[in-house]
Order: structure tokens, then C-alpha cells, then sequence
């Protein structure tokens, strides 16, 4: 920061200096003769003892993080196409031979418990537009991670199975466009600011400065379900499997860098 300063108030002072006496043609040619020589040259010129200032750079840009998914490696299929191939008389005719896996699973069926409870309504926040907007779709398929192949979810036995993805990382009502710096420093001190002066050599080769940026971000969540595996080993189809689905989408302050 003191050698922004320090160059600043270099250039400053010139720039006034030519200003004092404009009536002497004496001083007019000395003040022209320094301002064209440190407004037109690298600061590196001028002070070459400095590492890391010298010549123009690649302007910056601002690089955010992408979040992680774990879910991809298990190939969530929520296409609707799929419902018109789904195994219903291949999962009856296993639960004919497994009538204590039937009777197991009958218990499950949310309508059939007894264990029906909905959430209330919450109208002032319901009609509250959300910071992300979601997209939630039905699961049929997914990879199984226990050398099972591709599996279905069973459906109707069990609480159904929903990928709800981010329809936009951009966060509604949020400043999702411009990045709010947060660096423990004066905001006059991001690059923008410097990048206004039209400097010489700018932007200079120091650390990039961190900057923050609402972005919706996926949540996820594991769940515990029943599955039909129809090239699982042995004759047992209808298995417990596990699987990671996208759960959410949260408008979330996110670390990125100028680079």
C-alpha cells in the first residue's frame, strides 16, 4: 500500500506542479517534461528496484469457486420418460416370494401408516419470493454404489425420492452481479478504484485481493431407501441402497479472488 502511495503522490504532485506557473515558459517545458515522463511509463521505469512492477498485465477477473457434487457420481435420472418403464409386475412377482419383505413394506406406504402429517401454512412467507429458485423432479433411477448396477427407486413404499437442483446460481433480492469485498481494508482499495486512475502498468503484479458473492448453492442430504436392482448378483433384487440427492438451494456468501 505505501508504494501506491508513494506513486500516487509522485503524480499528484506532478500533475499540480504544472498547474503553479503556467506563464513561464521555462517551467511549462520543465512540468510537460516530467508529467509525459510518469504518466506515459511504467512505474517500473521509475523505480526499478521494485520487483513486481514494470509492465501492463492481463486485466484482472474475479474467480469464484464452483461447489462440489457429490450426487453426480450416482447418475440421478429424473427424467418423466422413465415412469413408462418402470418394473411394477418384475417388483410384485420378488414381493410374492418375499411375503415378509412385503408385509415390511407395506408399512412404509406414508398412506397406509397411519403417519400422515403435512406442515402448516406459513402465508406471509410462503408468498415471500424465495433468493433461489428450485426445480424439484421425482428420482427413478439411480447408479448404485454397491456394484448393484443401475437401480430403481421403489415408489409408493417409501416417501418419494426428490432431486431439487438450483434453477440459477444467481441469488434474487442480492447483489449477485457486482462482488462486495470484505477484506478487513477500506473498499476504495479494491480494483476498480485503481483501475479509475488509468495508471500505468496497471493492474500491478501484487496478491490478488479476496472478494465475496452471493451465489445459490446446492444443499444435500443422504437417503436411506428401498431400490430394484435388476442386475444385482443373486436373486434377491428388491435391496436397501443408499444415495446422496441434491436437497435444497441456498443463497450463501462465497470466497472468490481476483486473478
Amino acid at each position: 500500500m505505501e508504494l501506491f502511495v508513494l506513486y500516487l503522490t509522485v503524480v499528484l504532485t506532478v500533475t499540480s506542479a504544472a498547474t503553479v506557473n503556467k506563464t513561464s515558459p521555462a517551467t511549462q517545458g520543465i512540468n510537460t517534461a516530467f508529467h509525459h515522463e510518469f504518466l506515459n511509463n511504467p512505474i517500473g521505469s521509475h523505480f526499478p528496484d521494485i520487483t513486481g512492477f514494470g509492465a501492463p498485465q492481463k486485466a484482472t477477473t474475479l474467480s469464484c469457486p464452483n461447489p462440489n457434487n457429490p450426487a453426480g457420481v450416482f447418475e440421478l435420472d429424473t427424467s418423466p420418460a422413465l415412469e413408462a418403464g418402470y418394473p411394477v409386475q418384475l417388483i410384485a412377482a420378488e414381493l410374492v416370494n418375499r411375503q415378509n419383505l412385503a408385509s415390511v413394506l407395506a408399512q412404509e406406504i406414508p398412506a397406509q401408516s397411519g403417519l400422515d402429517l403435512t406442515l402448516p401454512a406459513d402465508l406471509p412467507f410462503e408468498a415471500a419470493e424465495p433468493k433461489c429458485a428450485i426445480s424439484a423432479r421425482n428420482v427413478w433411477t439411480f447408479k448404485s454404489q454397491q456394484n448393484r448396477g443401475i437401480c430403481w427407486v421403489l415408489q409408493g413404499f417409501q416417501d418419494p425420492v426428490f432431486a431439487i437442483n438450483c434453477v440459477s446460481p444467481v441469488c434474487k433480492g442480492c447483489d449477485s452481479t457486482q462482488s462486495n469485498l470484505n477484506t478487513g481494508v477500506s473498499s476504495v482499495f479494491n480494483n476498480d478504484f485503481w483501475k479509475s486512475f488509468h495508471l500505468p502498468g496497471f493492474p500491478f503484479s501484487h496478491s490478488p485481493l479476496p472478494a465475496y458473492k452471493n451465489i445459490c448453492t446446492p444443499r444435500f442430504r443422504v437417503r436411506t431407501i428401498w431400490a430394484y436392482c435388476p442386475v444385482a448378483p443373486g436373486a434377491l433384487k428388491v435391496v436397501r441402497e443408499q444415495l446422496i440427492v441434491p436437497s435444497g438451494c441456498s443463497c450463501r456468501r462465497v470466497k472468490c479472488q481476483y486473478k
